[in-house]
This record gives structure tokens, C-alpha cells and sequence, in this order.
């Protein structure tokens, strides 16, 4: 065997081995996203998917590229998975209700979630900004009262998205699916209706703290981004589509749970191929109606 093809077999074994560790990589991800979604049952739609989806959008508009972005929005994504085996009485309450102790036990999930990853080094960065996420620009955050340019920016827009998903989308009580009947009569203006005070409530209290708690352009890029879809959406209107007829056109109108409560589809999520073929799968077996609620 020649040099050269030896040179090229070697090659194309590395590229395999390569491409089987970022495969693995992306399945060990989807695990941990599907074990913290299954611990989200006091919000509406997913917490994690908005963070990561939303987080993704202000680094890329922040002039971010490739794999920063990706570790951002892993981080968003798993940035909660501290809180995984968090007694219902502390995932039922609101920070303010907190007692001294459901403070610590709560203070600790930062922590936790970087311990979790730092079972595989790829994780090691995407476990610091996971750390992180709870730092404030004045130093009153939590773990390690970081401040200022101390805080991995990655840290700084997660920190901004998910202050704002808890302040709108967060509940005391367990979530429960709308019927369908229900939602079959309403259009986009009803459903902005719904959360409008909490959303103007959470963007004046982020435009209040910017510079001093938040980062300002974060704030003001995520603010616009609010702004934008919120016209948008009012602009929608409801229908039933079945799972085949989707399009990317269109915006999932309404949470989608397989029968042992894991979340498949959130809604406000748009539809993308991998979404409409999971969708379909499900729809198959019995776990989703054929036809579901979506927004056009």
C-alpha cells in the first residue's frame, strides 16, 4: 500500500471517528434536553427551548459565529439542568416565596448543572457559562458574585432571555393542555392579550436594570426581538392543520406531550422538518391528534 493511500485512509478514519463523536456528542444533548423538559411542568410552552432559541438569535445578531453560537445555545438549552430532582415544593413556587432554605437548595443549581457536565471535558465551557447564568453586572448574582466583563457574555444573554420567560410563562400550578374547542375560535390578538401585562411588566423592569444588572445591548436586542414577534403574532390566526400539511410557514399554536408527559412540540415554536417529521411519528402512533393547533 502506497504512502498516499495510506495517508487517505488514514484521513477518511479520522473524519468517521469525528463525525460518530459529534453524533454522540448531539445525542447526549437531546438526552438531557428531554430529561429537563420533563421537569418543566410550571410553564407554558418550554422554558429551555425559548432560552436556547431566543439566546442563539442575540449572539448571532451580536455578530457571533459557528461554535460560540452552538456552545450559547447548548448552555441555554441545559441551563436548567441543575434543577433536575428539585422537590415539587420548590418547582411550585415563585423566588419570592422562598424560605431560607429553599433559597440555598435553589442557589445550588448553577453549581450543579456544571458538576453534571463536567462528566465529559467537551462540556467544560458550555458547564462555565451554565455556571454563570445567574450572575449579575453588579456583582449581587449567584454563585460566585461575578461581575461585569467577569461574566461569560454567554452567561449575560442567557441571563436576560430566561428572566423574561420566567416573568411571562411561569405558573404555580401544573400546566394543563387547552382544549382544542378552545382555541379553535381565537386568533393571534387574543393569545398577545393574554400575556401583554406580564410581557410590558418584564420589559420594563429589563430596560430599568440595563447596565447596571443586565447587559444593555443584550437588553435592547432581546427587547426589539419581543417587540417584533408580539406585533407579529397579533397579525396570526389559529387553525387545525394536519401533521402532513405542515409548513414552515407556520407557528405551533399549542403545547404537543407524548402520553408520559414528555414535551414533543412547544407552542410558539415554528415548524421545521425535523419538528413536522417528529410530529407525523407521534401522530402515527396515537401520542399527537392527526391534525393539531397551529398559527399562519
Amino acid at each position: 500500500m502506497s504512502s498516499a493511500v495510506s495517508i487517505e485512509l488514514l484521513q477518511k478514519q479520522i473524519e468517521d471517528a469525528s463525525t460518530e463523536l459529534a453524533q454522540s456528542f448531539l445525542s447526549t444533548i437531546d438526552m438531557m434536553e428531554s430529561l429537563i423538559s420533563t421537569n418543566e411542568r410550571y410553564y407554558d410552552g418550554s422554558h429551555c427551548r425559548f432560552v436556547s432559541a431566543k439566546s442563539a438569535l442575540i449572539a448571532q445578531q451580536m455578530g457571533m459565529e459557528g461554535f460560540e453560537i452552538f456552545e450559547i445555545q447548548t448552555a441555554a438549552l441545559l441551563h436548567d439542568i441543575g434543577k433536575i430532582g428539585f422537590p415539587d415544593y420548590i418547582s411550585s413556587k415563585y423566588y419570592s416565596e422562598f424560605t431560607n432554605e429553599e433559597q440555598k437548595i435553589y442557589y445550588k443549581h448553577p453549581e450543579l448543572g456544571k458538576q453534571l457536565l463536567s462528566v465529559n471535558s467537551n462540556f467544560d465551557s458550555i458547564g462555565n457559562i451554565i455556571l454563570q447564568h445567574h450572575e449579575k453586572l453588579d456583582g449581587n448574582g449567584f454563585p460566585n458574585h461575578l461581575g461585569g466583563n467577569e461574566i461569560h457574555i454567554g452567561s449575560q444573554i442567557i441571563s436576560v432571555v430566561d428572566f423574561y420567560h420566567n416573568a411571562v410563562f411561569r405558573r404555580k400550578r401544573d400546566r394543563t393542555q387547552i382544549s382544542e374547542s378552545s382555541l379553535s375560535a381565537i386568533n393571534g390578538t387574543a393569545l398577545v392579550t393574554q400575556s401583554q401585562k406580564r410581557s410590558s411588566q418584564a420589559v420594563q423592569y429589563l430596560l430599568s436594570k440595563r447596565k447596571t444588572v443586565y447587559n444593555a445591548d443584550v437588553v435592547d436586542l432581546f427587547v426589539r426581538m419581543v417587540e417584533y414577534e408580539r406585533e407579529n403574532l397579533s397579525e396570526q390566526t389559529i387553525l387545525r392543520c394536519s401533521v402532513h400539511q405542515l409548513t414552515e410557514d407556520m407557528i405551533i399554536a399549542q403545547d404537543y406531550y407524548t402520553t408520559y408527559g414528555l414535551l414533543i412540540v412547544a407552542k410558539g415554536e415554528h415548524v421545521k422538518p425535523h419538528i413536522r417529521n417528529a410530529l407525523i411519528k407521534f401522530a402515527n402512533n396515537g401520542e399527537v391528534p392527526p391534525k393539531i393547533l397551529v398559527m399562519r
